[in-house]
């Protein structure tokens, strides 16, 4: 921030450029702040983040194992169904109208 008010200093009071100066050094000072909690924050965490991974790619396993599940028995389901319709066709074809 020190930098920012530096450069604010070389503008006259409510110059356009001197408050954004002010502007982007706060910014900034918000920003080094915000990404020293971040990284503070991953080092302390990083073990639990490395578990949470672990956690999302299980259940990612497990949604695809149960979506080729689904998938097979919509397969057998639909053949089930084609074969009685096919059957129920051929005795009313065959037995019915003559």
């Amino acid at each position: 921030m020190v930098l920012a008010e530096w450069c604010a200093d070389h503008y006259v009071d409510n110059d356009n450029e001197k408050l954004k100066c002010l502007d982007l050094g706060a910014w900034i000072s918000l920003s080094i702040r915000v990404s020293t909690e971040v990284e503070q924050q991953r080092r302390l965490y990083s073990r639990s983040y490395d578990n949470r991974i672990d956690d999302l790619e299980n259940a990612l396993g497990t949604v695809k194992r149960i979506t080729s599940i689904k998938e097979a028995l919509k397969d057998r389901l639909i053949s089930e169904i084609d074969a009685s319709l096919f059957r129920f066709d051929q005795s009313t074809c065959c037995h019915g109208g003559n």
